[in-house]
């Protein structure tokens, strides 16, 4: 009995690694690493007017959000389908466009 508790509380361990949770007033909620990734994008982005260079935002997102970015681009196209308001004017360069810019 006290190994399966053990192992329950090494599953549940596991998962909270996978999916930090996000502390509210009034429960937890879980998270995936990517919504944690996008969402530091969109702040980073947000505070750039000029927009920034891939490689930069890359770096920035790593800082803030402890996960490493394996594929860039693939993280970016992913982040644009559901952001169009996020563009790509030149190679390697983002910039998230304003409701008035739009």
């Amino acid at each position: 009995m006290a190994s399966a508790a053990a192992e329950e509380l090494k599953q549940s361990q596991i998962a909270a690694d996978k999916h930090p949770p996000i502390k509210t007033p009034s429960h937890t909620i879980f998270q995936s690493k990517t919504t944690i990734q996008r969402e530091a994008a969109l702040n980073i982005l947000s505070r750039y007017e000029e927009g920034l260079k891939g490689i930069k935002l890359k770096t920035e997102i790593e800082k803030e959000t402890g996960f490493p970015i394996k594929n860039m681009t693939t993280f970016m196209k992913s982040l644009m389908k559901h952001r169009p308001d996020i563009k790509k004017p030149a190679r390697g360069h983002y910039i998230l466009q304003k409701e008035k810019d739009l």
